[in-house]
């Protein structure tokens, strides 16, 4: 359980590599889910700008943090 707790810790920055704007798909939700819950979380697809508002990235290398 402490893995766990350790994994979900706000501090934790997440990265979705493959999100999608779909909400019926995975990364999508994934994405939002988390958003939601108060992590930092970074969309990664080189096909958007923008997902659900915040800048998606085209890869790693780009992302702020």
């Amino acid at each position: 359980m402490e893995k766990a707790n350790d994994f979900l810790d706000k501090k934790n920055i997440f990265a979705i590599i493959g999100v999608s704007a779909n909400p019926n798909k995975w990364g999508f939700r994934v994405f939002n889910e988390l958003k939601s819950k108060g992590f930092m979380v970074f969309p990664v697809n080189p096909k958007y700008n923008y997902i659900e508002g915040n800048v998606c990235y085209a890869d790693l290398r780009s992302l702020p943090k």
